[in-house]
């Protein structure tokens, strides 16, 4: 009966997350192509481009399409890529593979909470139910500002955000890849602490915290590395996978592992020196992949720069508000939790500690990052649902002994546990309700023609996708990837009067001008040109020069007079047209 309400609450809060696009299905009007905005609408065309590349037979390699600059294909989006291709098997739109694998990574991400619940409270279901429940439910302070009784406008800075944890569904997410890499962080944390206690598969001395590392790097030099990583391959790939996803999330939890092993309770100093340095071995591995990754594709490193231009405001009373009702229990929790020193949920608390730590200092700027990577969904469900639930143990029993053993303790703990619902109900129910309505939650777009796509406009890009490029008309000298990269060499260029650039990419699968705020290189430059262009404030040479620098191969733009200009370019001939869209095409040089 259990395993079935967990599946059933796993379910529901899996489709809950999502019902802001159930709504705008059921609202979709014929001859409207529904495209199922999950997440910020960018990123989440972004993402489907990748699918959809996936979709049309790629593997792992997707190719930047949301800029005009030709670059090598990167893996980083293998997932995406793959998801994609494996959707194609089962004759799903790419909107439709975003959308069904996030709700099924949402209810397996909620399984997965509920197999860490198990695994730290293997004998209690009370506190099981309890830890899994808060993890699913712990979320900011009800903010009272909109009956203008108290302004607490602060409290957004963990709101509605794509980084933030602290809304419930912002921590389920809109991503199925965000999704996919919580399981993985609590997996590994799940691991780490079963082999911590496990016996070392050498006979080691006991060993100082101090020289831990050390012994670990004269066994790899004198025995086979094979069996060590053979013995511990969950951990040395879970843990490669989770530093390639997220290297600072790693990062912080290679640090909370090495706080963690040095104050354990359990678990030989030689065990220790072998798991940790498994794990900082294949996570730096991952890291390091990741960063080289980053490095050489220059949109990344424009996405880096942006981020970090982003204010991020960072106080400790913000913070606080945004952890919410969990935090008055808190104080009695840590207490217990650092008195015992079990591993795993050492490791937990430490790492979501570390994180807000983190995020409150000067740390992350002095690192070239921005703070908000310094929080993720983990570590703080995790370390606030094990610091509550021990709180509220804690706390259950010293009102029990102050109240001279009149009220029993599970009466207790019970009151405290409905007071804690009671504070948070009111935060859920107001950000599910910002979640589907469309006003209250602008980036993704929902009520407007990116997600219910008209006719014309799907009919316009379908063809365009239908067509033969003549590849050969704009090569690039000394790029090697553009010679041999077909799409790359034909560059769709949009009229602002009809702003779909970003769904130029996915519905066409050529690279679009513009089209993306942080992945278009050098986008205020290139908007600029565009409206340059079609104002008609180039000259012919101007116009010529334009469109072969930025190896335009198709012009699309409105069928209002304003766009007339374009017919009496001789260079440029008129290739489709029905009543919203004209497409053009310049004659190959």
């Amino acid at each position: 009966m259990e395993l079935l309400s967990v599946i059933a609450i796993s379910l529901i809060a899996a489709i809950l997350n999502s019902f802001h696009v159930i709504i705008q299905w059921m609202a979709n009007k014929p001859g409207e192509t529904f495209t199922g905005i999950a997440h910020s609408f960018a990123d989440y065309f972004l993402y489907v481009g990748a699918m959809a590349q996936g979709a049309a037979g790629r593997w792992i390699w997707a190719e930047h399409l949301f800029t005009n600059e030709p670059m090598k294909p990167t893996w980083y989006y293998w997932f995406y890529v793959s998801l994609g291709h494996i959707g194609s098997w089962m004759h799903l739109s790419s909107f439709a593979t975003y959308n069904v694998s996030l709700i099924i990574f949402v209810f397996l991400l909620c399984l997965t909470w509920y197999h860490l619940a198990i695994t730290l409270n293997p004998t209690s279901k009370l506190l099981r139910l309890t830890s899994w429940m808060i993890i699913l439910t712990t979320t900011s302070f009800f903010s009272l500002k909109r009956s203008h009784l108290l302004r607490l406008d602060g409290v957004e800075l963990l709101g509605q955000f794509w980084f933030s944890p602290s809304p419930v569904f912002a921590r389920l997410g809109g991503v199925p890849y965000h999704a996919l890499q919580s399981i993985i962080f609590v997996l590994l944390a799940i691991i780490f602490s079963r082999l911590i206690h496990q016996k070392s598969i050498t006979q080691g001395s006991k060993l100082s915290h101090g020289n831990m590392l050390s012994w670990f790097f004269t066994q790899l030099i004198h025995r086979p590395t094979s069996s060590l990583v053979i013995g511990n391959l969950k951990l040395v790939i879970l843990a490669a996978i989770a530093a390639s996803a997220n290297p600072v999330q790693m990062m912080v939890f290679g640090a909370s592992a090495m706080l963690t092993v040095g104050r354990a309770a359990q678990g030989s100093w030689s065990r220790r020196g072998e798991v940790i340095g498994l794990l900082l071995a294949a996570g730096g591995a991952g890291a390091m992949l990741s960063n080289l990754e980053f490095s050489r594709q220059a949109v990344f490193s424009a996405a880096r720069v942006w981020e970090l231009a982003q204010e991020v405001s960072h106080s400790l009373p913000v913070l606080l508000l945004s952890i919410g009702p969990v935090l008055l229990l808190l104080p009695f929790g840590l207490q217990k939790v650092m008195r015992e020193r079990n591993v795993l949920p050492t490791v937990l608390v430490i790492w979501g500690l570390l994180s807000f730590v983190l995020f409150l200092s000067p740390i992350p700027r002095l690192m070239g990052l921005s703070p908000v990577r310094f929080l993720h969904p983990v570590p703080y469900a995790a370390s606030l649902a094990i610091l509550g639930t021990e709180g509220l143990v804690v706390l259950s029993a010293l009102l029990h002994q102050c109240m001279k053993r009149w009220v029993s303790k599970e009466s207790i703990f019970a009151g405290l546990l409905t007071l804690y619902f009671f504070l948070t109900i009111p935060s859920v129910s107001r950000q599910f309700i910002d979640r589907i309505t469309p006003a209250r939650n602008p980036q993704l777009l929902m009520d407007t023609m990116y997600n219910h796509v008209p006719a014309p406009i799907v009919e316009a890009l379908s063809w365009l996708k239908n067509q033969n490029p003549d590849v050969r008309a704009y090569d690039t000298p000394g790029v090697e990837h553009a010679r041999t990269c077909g799409i790359c060499n034909i560059v769709v260029l949009t009229d602002p009067a009809i702003p779909i650039e970003v769904l130029v990419s996915v519905f066409t699968g050529l690279p679009s001008f513009s089209g993306h705020p942080i992945h278009t290189l050098y986008p205020d430059v290139k908007e600029a040109k565009r409206q340059e262009f079609f104002r008609g404030k180039m000259n012919e040479e101007e116009t010529k020069q334009f469109l072969k620098d930025h190896r335009i191969g198709y012009i699309i733009t409105t069928t209002k007079p304003s766009s007339v200009f374009l017919k009496s370019l001789s260079f440029i001939k008129e290739i489709y047209q029905n009543t919203t869209i004209t497409i053009y095409q310049p004659a190959n040089k």
